[in-house]
């Protein structure tokens, strides 16, 4: 099908569509270029329209494809759109975002289009491409079972430049009722590509209706998750952390807490150990994260012991580790950080040194607050009676109850201070 249609034919047959279609159908469009637009929606042939490579949506499994194919990084963003080998590419990773959706369920139930596919004027989808793919599988796998999906639905945009459809794929990707799920760094991936093309955060702050705080952070989590791709040495293989996003997230949230380069990286060593290996930790994942970055003095103590680091000369590795050669790290730190992520055997030894160090950091912290008990409620109920002697000794307060409770006091009084005696005498 992707054969068939050549531009020219794909221009022709929407001219004849527009002309000859009755009863036309409009589809309303918001705030594109800087209006209110009004489209006559026509049928097409399903195999007519093309896949829009540059879609946002797709940007992290383009790259995990070219990384899996051999290909070099930006192969399909950079290929001529029009090549069947191209589009059959396209293709495939939408089914596979289409069965992660569960899409094919829906349309299986002989579901049909409701809103229009809307391409622009050469017969790319802007928006739709999912829908497309699954009912062309549908359609060609059963006919007959199919025959709805022959033709789709479609309006096709008025001539526009790329930054157009950039702000239209944006505000349906805003808009709740033709917004759906995808994996979570897709839309990193979208944000992260966009400022790449020369989008400032303020731009894409106003492009996707968010704070500029908000884009920030998203790019600094699809940084951390990229990195971590690196590290494993499995770059741009992105369904790897599809179902990593808390672990990336709090790990950006504690490097925020960090006093300086060095400790920011140790941190990231160890919650990429983590994250490698969270079968280890389980359900426990959404707070072992948060402990391992609260302990991480006495995780780097355990660590140097584990692997002494008398060289202090620094590595590339180690150097990226810690954002670059003059991030001010110490450099005993920076080789600890690259013996530490040397091998899956330096990451086994780590990960267990987390864990056993994190384990009892939690019962030195345990046994402290309970050694403390005796003082901190003490302090607590001083406090509590102090304001009811100058706050609360007022006609109105009632005094219902109150004798019997300070008769309890200072029955409890006397039991500390007859304790407190025996003790100082031991």
């Amino acid at each position: 099908e992707f054969n068939k249609w050549s531009l020219i034919h794909r221009k022709e047959k929407f001219e004849k569509q527009l002309q000859e279609t009755q009863n036309q159908e409009i589809e309303r469009i918001n705030n594109f270029q800087g209006t209110q637009i009004e489209l006559k929606v026509f049928p097409v042939p399903i195999g007519l329209p093309r896949y829009r490579i540059g879609n946002g949506r797709t940007v992290s499994a383009q790259k995990e494809w070219e990384t899996l194919n051999s290909k070099e990084t930006g192969f399909l963003a950079n290929a001529d759109p029009e090549l069947l080998d191209v589009q059959q590419a396209q293709q495939d990773l939408l089914l596979k975002m289409v069965t992660e959706a569960d899409l094919e369920k829906k349309f299986k139930k002989k579901e049909l289009q409701t809103s229009p596919l809307i391409l622009d004027t050469n017969g790319f989808v802007v928006n739709g491409n999912r829908r497309l793919s699954c009912w062309r599988k549908l359609y060609e796998s059963d006919p007959k079972t199919y025959p709805h999906f022959e033709y789709v639905r479609v309006v096709v945009l008025p001539q526009c430049d790329a930054k157009e459809i950039d702000k239209l794929e944006a505000s349906l990707q805003i808009d709740p009722d033709t917004r759906s799920d995808y994996v979570w760094h897709t839309e990193m991936a979208m944000i992260n590509q966009k400022q790449k093309n020369n989008y400032s955060v303020e731009d894409l702050s106003k492009l996707y209706g968010k704070k500029k705080k908000d884009i920030e952070e998203i790019l600094r989590i699809y940084s951390l998750a990229e990195e971590y791709l690196k590290e494993i040495e499995r770059e741009n293989v992105w369904s790897l952390v599809d179902n990593e996003e808390y672990a990336i997230r709090a790990l950006d949230k504690e490097l925020k807490k960090s006093k300086n380069e060095s400790e920011k990286a140790l941190k990231k060593a160890a919650v990429f150990t983590i994250i490698g290996n969270s079968e280890e930790v389980g359900s426990r994942l959404h707070s072992f994260i948060p402990d391992a970055c609260k302990y991480i003095e006495p995780i780097r103590k355990q660590i140097l012991e584990e692997f002494p680091v008398l060289e202090t000369k620094t590595d590339d590795v180690a150097n990226e580790a810690f954002g670059g050669a003059n991030s001010g790290s110490g450099s005993k730190d920076i080789a600890l950080v690259a013996e530490m992520q040397k091998d899956e055997d330096s990451r086994s030894k780590t990960l267990k040194i987390i864990v056993e160090t994190v384990e009892v950091q939690k019962g030195i912290e345990k046994e402290q607050k309970g050694a403390n008990l005796l003082i901190d409620s003490i302090k607590k109920a001083r406090t509590e009676l102090e304001k009811a002697s100058s706050m609360a000794l007022i006609p109105e307060s009632t005094i219902d109850g109150v004798e019997a409770q300070l008769s309890q006091i200072k029955k409890n009084i006397k039991l500390i201070e007859d304790w407190l005696t025996e003790k100082i005498k031991e």
